[in-house]
C-alpha cells in the first residue's frame, strides 16, 4: 500500500513538472526500485554495524582468546 501512495505521488509531481506521461516510470520498475534501494540501505547499515561492533571488540581485547569471544 504504501509503495502505491508514493508511486501515485511521484506521477502527480512528475506531471506537476511537466513529464510526459510516457516517460513515467511504471509501477512495477517503480517498486522494484524502491524495493532494491531498501535493500541496499539496510544491508549497508548491517554492514556499519557489523563493522563497528568487530572493530570494538578488536580495539578492546588483547589475546586471541578473547577476539574469538567477541565473534
Amino acid at each position: 500500500m504504501t509503495i502505491a501512495n508514493a508511486w501515485l505521488k511521484y506521477r502527480q509531481e512528475a506531471a506537476k513538472h511537466g513529464t510526459a506521461k510516457k516517460d513515467f516510470i511504471q509501477f512495477l520498475d517503480f517498486g522494484v526500485s524502491t524495493s532494491q534501494a531498501y535493500i541496499a540501505a539496510v544491508s549497508e547499515e548491517e554492514t556499519d554495524e557489523t563493522d563497528s561492533a568487530a572493530a570494538a571488540c578488536y580495539c578492546s581485547s588483547s589475546t586471541s582468546t578473547e577476539l574469538l569471544g567477541c565473534i
